[in-house]
């Protein structure tokens, strides 16, 4: 049996990786912050551990954890909310947080770490695929910290004999997605039958649900080839209004959704198709649910 550790264990893509690492027949230990209020998301399983932490003091978990982890997923970075890009100093202190994660996995003997990178580092484009050939130019704060804190982890993990993987994850949705993220908000606005103002909604964006994440991140660690540079996604774009059409039928709002109210600005984001070719490649995924497939699923739990 393959034994998993996982920070950021309650988030979004948390509980679905511990989910489908569960479902694989795998022994996960999840890290979660003392007290949390998500810890209930969590299933209740004979596989799963808990255990709690102060996310600064991680490297202390040495002194107990057990020396027998075949992968840690590293996903814990605070700050994501709309306002991530105001706190600087928060962003900075999250690059050396991943290098005590991967300290951490030094220490307990584990020789796989896979990170959580992110789209922002590429910085915006206007054609794609974005990936592997794509230049990496972030503009934003969180951006600019998670390409600082992959390239890091990277360049220390090869110095531990560590297999080091630092995916780039694109937009994905699901069940515990932060409220301000557009589809999040979307569902809300229209569930309670409130006016939806939004752009013109001709961005061209990639959707991927996020059990589809989680699968791609176990892949990762399975039958990841080290120096890839993977990004997360569907890879298959369309017009964000096509996406808040579907979203409507599916809720039977009586909203008002007002695509232009909102202008473009320089920070918007046009364009955005992850290059998943290598990620297909090298570890054999393919996206089980299509984004109506993912929606109908999301709409079914409990949001």
């Amino acid at each position: 049996m393959r034994k998993i550790l996982i920070t950021g264990a309650t988030s979004m893509i948390g509980v679905a990786l511990v989910e489908y690492l569960l479902a694989q027949d795998c022994e996960v230990t999840g890290l979660v912050r003392p007290h949390s209020e998500h810890i209930s998301r969590l299933p209740k399983h004979a596989n799963l551990r808990i255990v709690e932490y102060e996310l600064a003091s991680i490297l202390q978990l040495s002194e107990f954890l057990e020396h027998n982890y075949d992968i840690m997923y590293h996903l814990a970075w605070a700050n994501t909310g709309a306002d991530r890009d105001k706190d600087v100093l928060g962003q900075i202190e999250n690059i050396r947080l991943s290098l005590d994660a991967l300290e951490l996995c030094s220490r307990i003997g584990c020789n796989t770490f896979v990170g959580a990178g992110s789209q922002a580092e590429f910085g915006p484009k206007t054609h794609g695929p974005i990936g592997r050939n794509s230049s990496e130019e972030p503009v934003t704060a969180y951006g600019i910290c998670k390409s600082s804190a992959g390239k890091l982890v990277l360049s220390r993990g090869a110095e531990l004999g560590i297999r080091c993987f630092w995916p780039r994850i694109f937009s994905i949705f699901g069940p515990y997605d932060r409220g301000s993220s557009l589809i999040s908000h979307t569902i809300q606005c229209l569930k309670q039958d409130k006016t939806l103002q939004l752009t013109k909604g001709t961005q061209i964006w990639d959707y991927l649900y996020v059990i589809d994440s989680a699968k791609a991140l176990y892949l990762i660690g399975e039958k990841g080839i080290v120096g890839k540079k993977y990004c997360i996604g569907s890879g298959i774009g369309r017009p964000l209004h096509e996406y808040i059409d579907f979203i409507r039928s599916q809720i039977k709002s009586t909203s008002e959704i007002r695509f232009g109210d909102i202008p473009f600005d320089e920070n918007s984001v046009m364009y955005l198709i992850a290059d998943i070719e290598e990620l297909m490649e090298d570890t054999g995924f393919s996206p089980d649910y299509t984004f109506e497939r993912g929606i109908k699923d999301m709409l079914e739990k409990k949001h």
